[in-house]
């Protein structure tokens, strides 16, 4: 499994981002490549004379170069198909985005906290992925029930939402668990809403399992997703109440008719060549599928400091983001 370098600041990040290389940046400010990468290193003081060079070379707002480095922790483990490079280039765009959200929500209190309290889980090194799934489905008040909308239930919970391509990864949703900061969750819009929401679901059970990023890892984290979003339990007893119902369920669960026949076989309840069938006669035709909300924690917390008085230009201009964007 691939490993990337960690991002140390936000200046390497802004670097990084900006598809330029040490050298590059050290010849677009005149100076010398080895005080480019102590800068990075140590990161910049308000009274630093280049300042002003380095945003102009990197095309940003002082405040950037100037924002708090955020590192990224992702729990994710990537193929040997995504290029490392690619890796780290998503770890410095989280760590960017990471400092954009700090500073868009400063000051604003109430907003949903995922300390450990909002999983109400504790002690978690003996409890196998699946049990972990369904204790946090009790602890989040699903229960039973469908987990339809993914944005919602993790914002409701403290996980920051904002939207990003995630194609060049090839996952549908990542997350970033930095140590004493809120998470983040970076969502792609391009993709569909079930593999929005196992993706969301995949990356909680990273965050609950804490391993370190591997393919055990991941294949655990995946048993979880299953789980929170296919709960064993209650398909097993809709389906011997209604073995003939698959489309009807996978509507209720909110998810394609193929996607549903998949976890039935996966739990021995639909041989494989029904399953087969299914996947033949559903595959023009996968059926509805609970669509997510938009982001909203952060779009609250701008118009409650609007409507305490700020300038959204001001609060823009802080996170270093044009103010289009968080309108």
């Amino acid at each position: 499994m691939p490993h990337s370098k960690p991002v140390r600041s936000m200046l390497e990040a802004l670097r990084i981002a900006a598809g330029l290389t040490q050298l590059d940046l050290a010849r677009a400010t005149g100076t010398a490549q080895s005080e480019i990468s102590k800068l990075e290193s140590r990161g910049l003081d308000p009274d630093d004379p280049r300042l002003d060079g380095l945003a102009k070379a990197l095309n940003r707002a002082r405040a950037a170069l100037l924002a708090p480095s955020i590192r990224p922790r992702l729990l994710h483990s990537f193929g040997r198909q995504v290029p490392l490079r690619s890796i780290r280039s998503h770890e410095a765009s989280v760590m960017i985005v990471h400092a954009q959200v700090a500073s868009l929500l400063s000051g604003v209190d109430g907003l949903p906290q995922a300390d450990d309290k909002a999983y109400g889980l504790s002690d978690l090194s003996e409890v196998d992925p699946e049990n972990l799934a369904t204790l946090l489905r009790q602890n989040w008040g699903l229960f039973r029930e469908p987990f339809i909308d993914g944005v919602a239930l993790a914002e409701t919970h403290g996980i920051i939402c904002v939207r990003g391509d995630l194609q060049h990864l090839g996952v549908a949703a990542l997350g970033s668990w930095p140590d004493g900061h809120r998470p983040l969750m970076i969502i792609d819009p391009e993709t569909s809403p079930s593999a929005q929401r196992r993706a969301i679901a995949h990356e909680i059970g990273h965050r609950l399992l804490q391993r370190e990023a591997s393919g055990a890892a991941e294949r655990a984290a995946q048993a979880f997703a299953e789980e929170f979003v296919l709960p064993a339990s209650p398909i097993r007893a809709a389906m011997y109440v209604d073995p003939d119902g698959i489309p009807k369920q996978a509507d209720y669960w909110g998810v394609p008719v193929i996607e549903f026949a998949k976890r039935l076989h996966d739990l021995r309840l639909l041989p494989r060549r029904r399953l087969e069938r299914y996947v033949t006669d559903f595959a023009d035709q996968p059926g509805s599928e609970a669509a997510n909300s938009r982001p909203q924690t952060v779009r609250t917390a701008v118009k409650t400091r609007q409507s305490n008085g700020e300038a959204l230009d001001r609060i823009a201009e802080s996170a270093f983001v044009s103010p289009n964007r968080i309108s």
